[in-house]
Parts: structure tokens; sequence; C-alpha cells
């Protein structure tokens, strides 16, 4: 009877732990910043502009994917764009630095990155789809990650 006592309060202390830190958040906030290549009016210049957010994400490699998926719909929309208008900014790489500064967007390795990378840029940037589909996109890519991460 002892043993099926001490087993109880095992069980209830690893449930309360459990419980403990799945309420806890533990997001981290990540700076994303995107290079991009804007010419002049008059088509001399190229100057790099860039474009800053803050992603907030419970792992470096969830945040990566978040900001590797916006950068893919912002190459979309630009080439979009110089098909219609013709000339029109070009995003051309983007940065991920986290809490301390670090840029983690050339860094970061885990299990089905280049999978997951192809995924996106597949569903993304060789498709003909409308703005209102690639939100529909992200959202199907997003829940797909989840689910393999």
């Amino acid at each position: 009877m002892g043993k099926i006592f001490i087993m109880k309060e095992l069980i209830l202390v690893f449930t309360l732990t459990l419980v403990v830190s799945c309420t806890i958040d533990t997001s981290k906030e990540y700076e994303f910043i995107i290079f991009k290549e804007v010419t002049s009016i008059f088509n001399e210049d190229i100057q790099i502009e860039t474009i800053t957010k803050i992603i907030t994400a419970k792992s470096d490699s969830i945040a990566y994917i978040d900001a590797f998926t916006e950068f893919c719909i912002r190459q979309k929309i630009s080439s979009d764009m110089k098909k219609t208008i013709g000339d029109y900014s070009t995003p051309k790489y983007f940065e991920l630095k986290n809490q301390e500064g670090i840029n983690i967007a050339e860094t970061i390795r885990f299990s089905e990155k280049i999978k997951i990378e192809e995924n996106i840029k597949q569903k993304i940037l060789f498709s003909s789809l409308k703005l209102k589909t690639y939100l529909f996109q992200i959202i199907k890519i997003n829940y797909l990650i989840a689910m393999v991460i």
C-alpha cells in the first residue's frame, strides 16, 4: 500500500510540473530585418533599405520559419509587382537577431530545415496565388511545421 501511495504522489507531482511548464509563456522576441534593393526614381542609384519587425516565438526554429515565410511572401509580392508596374523594390536577404543581438538566420540548424524551406518556397514563390491566398497558405504551412517540429 505504501508503494501505491508513493506512485500516486509521483504521478501527481509529474502532472503538476507538466501543467505548470505548459502554462508558463516561454516566448522570446526576435528582431526580423529584411534588406531590400530599391532603385531610385531616375534609375541611377541602387539603395539598400531595411524593414524591421519583432517576431515572438517559443523557439529559434519557429521564429526562423516565421521569418523565412514572411521573406518569401515579400519576394513573391515584389516579383508580382515587377511584372505589373515594372521597377519595384526587391527583398535580397534577411537577418533574424535573438535577444543577444546574434543573427541566427545564418547559423540555425534543425531537422527537416531544408525540406521545410523548400515546401515554403513551393507554396509561395512558385505559385500563381493572389495575396489573400498567400495568407491562407501561411496558416497551412505553420500548422504543418508545428506538427513536424
